[in-house]
């Protein structure tokens, strides 16, 4: 299964969430899969004779335990009600089928962005990052800051600068339906100069909460590919 840019058709995995071109969410992209009817290949004569015998042999024993137990009605005392504790102890039955059952979103815990995430940013055109993403608190709006450090660089002038690291503070959105990350650069700490400027960003949480995917907004365009774990 994958999932597709509707604007320019570009096809990725499933950790990602918006196009790496122009930035556009993605959707999945499922194959039809036409339906397999299952054909019998069992003589249908065959199955009207066994249906035919099964009715029988009920009927002769329904006649049996008919006639074998006769209804005294002034004899027959009423059925107890139900007690209490029975009652009690199919609803606790109930309570804990429900709790084993594989997909009850109510036992799954509720996954959070805070903590350290470490990874790579990089673009198509070469550039490579050491990126460290530290978000502080756990409710819908975040804060934290990104440790940058230049490992490969298409620029001539950057050659001078690998191996130098900057911080990048941000602020943003955590959506826990979504498990969706949006946050933006809102000052650095680049006394190389480093940094050009204050990116934007779309991160995706992975279902099990081990590792974030997405991508950043570099000079007007969403190319810069981030890959995490935490």
């Amino acid at each position: 299964m994958l999932k597709r840019c509707n604007v320019c058709g570009r096809e990725y995995g499933l950790d990602y969430s918006f196009c790496l071109d122009d930035g556009s969410v993605l959707a999945v992209a499922e194959a039809s899969v036409a339906p397999v009817q299952a054909r019998s290949n069992t003589p249908v004569w065959v199955m009207i004779s066994f249906l035919t015998l099964l009715v029988g042999v009920l009927g002769t024993v329904l006649i049996l335990r008919t006639g074998q137990q006769p209804v005294n009605q002034s004899n027959s005392s009423p059925s107890p009600p139900p007690s209490a504790n029975s009652n009690n102890a199919g609803m606790s039955n109930q309570a804990a089928v429900k709790q084993i059952l594989p997909g009850n979103s109510s036992n799954m815990p509720a996954l959070s962005p805070a903590g350290q995430w470490s990874g790579t940013w990089s673009t198509e055109t070469g550039a490579l990052y050491d990126y460290v993403l530290t978000i502080d608190g756990s409710g819908d709006q975040i804060s934290g800051r990104i440790r940058w450090t230049l490992r490969r660089s298409p620029r001539p002038d950057k050659q001078t600068l690998i191996g130098v690291s900057a911080t990048e503070f941000v602020s943003g959105r955590f959506d826990p339906a979504t498990r969706l990350l949006t946050f933006g650069g809102t000052r650095k700490d680049d006394p190389s100069g480093l940094l050009v400027m204050l990116d934007q960003y779309k991160l995706t949480i992975s279902s099990d909460g081990h590792s974030m995917s997405g991508v950043a907004r570099n000079g007007g365009k969403w190319n810069g590919k981030i890959s995490l774990t935490k």
